[in-house]
This record gives C-alpha cells, structure tokens and sequence, in this order.
C-alpha cells in the first residue's frame, strides 16, 4: 500500500490492484467517473504542501472533477519545511483562509486535505509555540516497543498530527464553518512497523496491518456519536460523504454508503497487501478470503478460530462462494479501471 494507492482509491472508489508502480501513473486509467465531481454547485479543492505532480495525482484529480482547484507548493507563503513542502501546520493555516473565504461567499465546498508530516523524516514545528517533543526518557520504552513504533521521531510525528487535527478544529471554530462542515479524517496506509501482538488478530503476520488505518467522520451536527463495526474501506469514503450531504450521485464505484443500515447482509472490506507475494482479498468479521495475485492460491481463514489456519479443505462450501465474491471483486475493478470514463 501507498499513499498514491489511497488518493486514487478514496478519489476513484476502485482499488488500486496495480501489480507495480500505481494505477495513478497509467495514463489509460486515470479517466474515471467519480462522485467528487458530482458535488454540483460545491467548490472543489485539492490542498497539498508540496508538488502534486508526485505519482501523477494532479492527473487524478484533472482528469476527474471538474473545476478542481488545486493549492501546492508555490501558492502558499510559508517556507517548505522538509521534502513534502510546507509543514502541516503552515498547511492547515493558509487552507483555512481559502476554506473561510469560500463560507463567508456562501459557496460550499469539498476539500481533500492531504497532509504529510506523520511520514518520514518525521519533521515537526513548535505550531502555534507550544508543541513539544516527548523524548525516551518520558516513554515507557518497552510499552513503546511492544506497540510496534520504530522510533520516537515515528512517534512524535504522529502526536503531531493529532495536534493539527486540533487545530484545524480551532480555525474552523473561530472562521465559522465548523458547524455545516462534514469532516472525514482516515489514514492512507499503516506506518512501517516492528512486530506487535496488541492487535485482536495477527495482522502483522498476515501483512494485512498496512490497510488496516483508522476513519474517523465528524459531524456532531448531523449524526449522533456512535462506532460502525461492520466492515468499510476507504472506497466508501465518497458514497457515505455525499449521501449525509444530500448530493444527489450516481455511483459507478466500487464503494458503497457505510452507515446504511438497510443492508442486511455480511459486509466486507476489499484489501490488498504483501507477505512475500502480493495478495487481494476481502476480509469479514468471521471469515478472510485471500488469493495470491501471482500464484491465483486462494486460502480461507476463520477470524473467530485460528486466524492463521487455511480451512479452504475442510469448509468447501463457504471457501468456494467467498472465492467467488474475492474474484468477482478482483476482475469488476480491473474492468472499471479502463472501462469507466466520462462520456465524450
């Protein structure tokens, strides 16, 4: 998994099952029908501190929405502050001028807001003068390990991040859109990691931990606090975003609504990763169907027994209909990933 991987997949609502490299950088597949460009009437921004040009996303976006703004490095006032551009913090301060500017117009907006700093080299600024560096002698080192950080540079990145989460909160308090805004925060891909056991299931091992990252949607005023435990992905991101915000879209994606509730059945998260050889699967509460992209191996794991026990044999019924939705799954996206452009 990669960053790029992510933007394309919340951008496209289809998975990036691009062997190697990124399906951002195919220049047949890059023209997409997608539900961000069907926000009608909203303006449309893409915010990065540093070169969209990276993996080809400006063509993701170029290609697809219409009308898209797009504010990187050379826009903003701030000095780069590493490799990405401008630091998170500088990032967030000039992206709440624009975003106050279009609410004090009356013009709503759609905005991926991508930051950077929690990737390495882990670079971080004081913010507004008061974010401080924990150092190891602060840190029960062996809690530390055993969660999996690799660093506390690693660490302190991430405590970063979550400071200008906050911050942004701040700014949008104080601009006035934080009310009638939808804010959708999910991670693009798991950090690297040492081995760790806290998890409920053996990610680590599996490989599956780098798909496995956190989404968080808040809007106290439209929904109530609650945790949706049925299986999402990222492809859902759009779906769900445009169905609270009552746009009407049709969806030609691979991603569906994740707070519908009329859906009765089992739900699961499409996932691709690697444990020596690439795989693709999709993963439920109960059951894990995993097939091996170059060995076209599928293994079925119960996630309530051994989850590291292939019970293809010994439950054939159930192996072959997940065997069938996981292609089935498979193939649908590799089709759309050429056969979904616009109409001429």
């Amino acid at each position: 998994m990669s960053t790029a991987r992510t933007v394309f997949g919340v951008t496209t609502g289809l998975p990036d099952i691009c062997k190697f490299k990124t399906a951002s950088r195919h220049p047949g597949i890059v023209d997409q029908r997608v539900i961000m460009d069907q926000f009608d009437g909203y303006e449309k921004y893409y915010l990065l501190g540093g070169n969209t040009n990276w993996a080809n996303i400006r063509a993701v976006f170029t290609n697809n929405v219409e009308g898209i703004q797009i504010f990187e490095e050379g826009y903003f006032k701030a000095p780069k502050a590493d490799v990405w551009g401008v630091s998170d913090f500088d990032l967030i301060s000039e992206s709440d001028e624009i975003f106050r500017k279009a609410h004090q117009a009356g013009r709503p907006f759609v905005a991926f807001l991508q930051t950077a700093d929690n990737h390495e080299p882990y670079t971080t600024t004081a913010g507004k003068g008061d974010f401080r560096k924990v150092t190891e002698k602060e840190i029960d080192m062996a809690a530390f390990k055993a969660a999996g950080w690799l660093s506390v540079d690693q660490f302190n990145a991430m405590r970063y991040l979550d400071y200008n989460v906050g911050y942004l909160m701040e700014l949008a308090e104080k601009s006035g859109y934080l009310d009638n805004t939808i804010f959708v925060f999910f991670g693009d891909h798991s950090a690297r990691l040492n081995p760790f056991k806290h998890m409920p299931l053996p990610e680590y091992e599996m490989g599956t931990f780098v798909d496995h990252v956190p989404c968080i949607i808040w809007a106290p005023k439209i929904v109530q606090p609650r945790r949706v435990s049925q299986m999402s992905s990222l492809l859902d991101v759009y779906p769900t975003v445009a169905k609270m915000a009552g746009v009407n879209y049709t969806n030609y994606t691979m991603g569906v609504d994740m707070l519908d509730t009329t859906f009765a059945g089992e739900r699961y998260a499409f996932v691709v990763y690697n444990r020596g050889e690439n795989y693709y699967g999709l993963i439920g509460k109960k059951y894990f169907c995993e097939i091996g992209m170059d060995s076209g191996k599928m293994r079925l794991y119960d996630l309530e027994a051994d989850p590291m026990k292939d019970i293809s044999a010994a439950r054939p019924e159930i192996a072959g209909e997940l065997e069938k939705l996981t292609r089935g799954f498979y193939e649908s996206s590799r089709y759309l990933m050429f056969n979904n452009k616009k109409p001429k």
